[in-house]
Formats: structure tokens, sequence, C-alpha cells
């Protein structure tokens, strides 16, 4: 693997489609930063900080003799960047043409979107570049190029078509807003620029299937006096389910009200709620506020038996999810444990204000760690 770019710093996107409108007074990361040009244009545009990754030694040593004719100081680190220690976050991470040399390139991004605060941008070689481009699938494809010889694997070890970039950042994170892409006939390559979602206060509403979320909510949405008693901001700004994020708007968001069944992870592959890529938006927010659902069980299970599918998901579950809760919800052992999963990963995110609130037609609202005798409660005053 080599950290060297197959075209010069020169060639390539402009200047100011890498670095927006975005980098004065802002910190600026350069993975795989051959000979530093982009470290130096970082600083020149005024950002405050340029730390530039580069495998190579000599190419370090060319950046550093650039950087001290210049006058300017960025940083540079002699690293492999998917084995090197933590890096720190920075406002904007650039990582171009250098993806397709790791060897882990899923990985490598995903650590990239992690240290992102604002922006992170990518260029990668465009596999519809050429007249051969008819004949390359426009679905989401990432290709394993097979080298001659073992010792230029790392050439082109993974090629990601714009299609797979964007299901990746799309729909497998939920931390940026849609991505935008531009492509460069002269390079034969696209540019992906991700920004990061900015939230200033985000209101969680949570709970098992049909225990009162959606109508929680929309009461939320709509009483301003009721949000105020509660401690929330006095305006909306947006509102979205979890599967919905995407659909945002654009920009810095005062607040927002997300919906979000704790079922999600259950006998599904997520398992968990560490992997599902909607928990992820809860750390955009400065702030979070978490209200979770408990309703008495003849309630919930009267609200899943009067649910009615809808025609195309009929068709899609071959025995309906709402029957098999239906079944469980009968039982207090399994809402019990899911409440345990949930309050405990609630729990390891820090800045969260969390407050029960049982629903039995009215709303009585408790601390989280009185879940478990609300819980009790809720299934002793039913048969």
């Amino acid at each position: 693997m080599r950290f060297a770019r197959p075209h010069s710093d020169d060639g390539g996107f402009s200047r100011d489609v890498v670095f927006g409108d975005r980098i004065a007074g802002r910190t600026f990361i350069d993975i795989g930063s051959f000979h530093g040009d982009l470290c130096l244009e970082a600083l020149r545009r005024g950002a405050t900080r340029a730390v530039g990754v580069e495998l190579l030694h000599e190419n370090v040593s060319i950046a550093r003799n650039k950087a001290s004719q210049a006058g300017l100081s960025p940083e540079y680190m002699i690293a492999d960047f998917e084995r090197c220690g933590e890096l720190g976050s920075f406002d904007v991470v650039a990582c171009l043409n250098v993806l397709p040399q790791l060897f882990d390139p899923i990985h490598a991004l995903r650590r990239m979107a992690s240290m992102a605060n604002e922006r992170l941008v990518l260029e990668l070689p465009d596999q519809r570049h050429g007249w051969f481009s008819r004949f390359r699938p426009r679905r989401p494809a990432i290709e394993v190029p097979l080298a001659e010889r073992m010792h230029e694997v790392a050439a082109r070890t993974f090629l990601p078509n714009v299609a797979a970039i964007e299901g990746i950042f799309n729909q497998h994170m939920a931390t940026f807003e849609p991505i935008q892409i531009t492509r460069s006939k002269e390079t034969g390559s696209f540019l992906v620029v991700a920004t990061k979602r900015r939230i200033k206060h985000l209101t969680v509403v949570a709970g098992p299937t049909k225990s009162g979320k959606s109508t929680f909510k929309n009461r939320l949405i709509g009483d301003r006096d009721f949000r105020l008693s509660l401690g929330l901001p006095e305006a909306v700004t947006a509102q979205a389910e979890a599967n919905e994020i995407k659909r945002l708007p654009l920009g810095s968001l005062d607040h927002v009200v997300l919906h979000y069944d704790f079922f999600r992870p259950y006998d599904r592959p997520l398992g968990t709620y560490e992997r599902d890529p909607a928990v992820e938006f809860f750390g955009l927010a400065e702030h979070l506020s978490i209200f979770t659902m408990m309703t008495p069980k003849a309630r919930i299970r009267a609200q899943l038996a009067a649910t009615k599918l809808k025609k195309k998901r009929k068709r899609r579950e071959t025995k309906p999810r709402r029957k098999t809760l239906y079944m469980l919800y009968d039982s207090p052992e399994f809402l019990a444990g899911w409440y345990e999963k949930w309050f405990s990963f609630c729990a390891t995110l820090h800045h969260a204000r969390h407050t029960v609130v049982r629903n039995d037609g009215n709303y009585e609202f408790l601390n989280d760690g009185e879940w478990r005798g609300v819980h009790l409660r809720n299934y002793a005053s039913d048969p």
C-alpha cells in the first residue's frame, strides 16, 4: 500500500471544490498527503491547523521542504493510516485518490467519517469514465481488481462505483447530509463531499412497537406549552422517523424530533443498538432528550391487535411481525429484557437527558432509573 497520488497535486479538481468555503478558522487533515500541497493550501486559506498523514518518508521530506520554503507550519506524520493510533478529530478530512490503495477501505472510510467534525472529501477513480464504461453496472458495486503480480496488489485493491459510495454514506450512515458528487472528465475520477449534519437539540421518542410513540411525538410537535413544560426548545425545526433521517432538511437544525422504535434490532441482522445507523445520529446533537414510552400490557396489546398492515408489507411478511410481538407481549420477561438493553445503551450516551413516560391514556413522567418499577406496574395492573 502506498499513499502516493497517481496524479500531481496540481491536477484534478479545483481547490475551491475541495475546500469549499469552510476552511478558514478550522482544522484540516489530509490522508495520503503526498508532497503536502493540500496542507499548505489549507493554511493559506486560513486553517488553524493542517496535518498530513503519509506512508513514504521521501514524500514527507519533500513536503517539509516545501513548507519551509513557503514559511508555513503544517504537521506531517509518517504513518500507515490503516494501522496508526488515534489521530483525533478534525473539522475537514480529505482523502484524494488513496482509498482504492487501502486493504480495508470500508473500515478506513468509517474511521475518516468519525474523525470529520464538519466535512469529509474523497476522490475516487470513476469506473464510468471511458468507452468501456457503458458495460459497467450502474447499480452499487465494488470491484476487486486482480493484479498480475502480488507486489502490485496495492495499486488498486477495491474500486467502489458512485452508487456504492452513495449507499455507504446515505444508507449505512446517518451522520451526513446526502452526499454531493462531482465528476471530472480530465482525471477520470469523481469527488465526494460529505457534510456532517448539525443538530442543536435532538428529542428522541422511543419505545416498543405500538406503545404510543407517534401520538406522543405529535403532541410534542403540535403543543408548544407541552414542549416547554418538558424543558424542550420552543420551536420544532424538523421531525423524522428513524428510517427517514436522510430526508431531513439540509443545514443547521435547531430542534429535531425523532421517532425511534427500539425493536429495530430485534430479529434482524442489526442485533444491537450500537450497529443501528440511526443511533449514530444521536451523537450529533449538542443536547439530547430521550422520552421512552412504557405502556400497560392490555393497552399496548390492544393497539398492536388493531394495527392494519399496508398491502406491501403483507406481501413481504409471511408471518406478520405484529402477530409475533402480540404473543411475546403477553409475558413481562420479553419487554423487560428489551427495556434492560435499551436503558443500558442509553446510559452510555453521557450527554442524554432521559425520561420515562408511562402511557395509560394519560402521561406520567418519571426518572429513567424507575423503569423497572413502572414495568411491574404495567403488568400488575393487567390480567
